[in-house]
């Protein structure tokens, strides 16, 4: 007959909020540092080798948008009429701060993203 121990009852909220943690200067340093970083090229490899595994639903099983695409339009709508807006007003020449100014410089490259997200 097997005998199950119970699971240690986990500290709630506020025992882990008020628990005492030690400071970094406290915390010895312990072995090298694991991880790898990445240049452009090797983070480019990277992504490659992750694409590769990745698999996509065939197209009869497929149902429409996705959360994702569904935001990045809903992003993508919201920017365009920024834009609009701002166009708008500085052809008024209402002052539209410094952002506005980045935005109207830089839409067609943020818009260019958006469509490279999405294709």
């Amino acid at each position: 007959m097997a005998t199950v121990i119970p699971p240690l009852d986990k500290p709630g909220f506020f025992d882990r909020l008020l628990r005492r943690r030690p400071r970094a200067a406290d915390e010895p340093i312990v072995g090298p540092i694991r991880g790898e970083l990445l240049g452009a090229e090797r983070l480019a490899e990277q992504a490659r080798a992750v694409a590769r595994g990745q698999r996509l639903m065939p197209p009869e099983r497929r149902r429409g948008m996705g959360p994702l695409l569904r935001r990045l339009h809903e992003t993508d709508r919201v920017l365009e009429d920024a834009e609009e807006a701002l166009s708008n007003a500085a052809d008024r020449e209402v002052d539209i701060s410094p952002a506005g100014e980045w935005l109207l410089d830089n839409f067609y490259v943020v818009h260019e993203h958006i469509r490279e997200i999405r294709a």
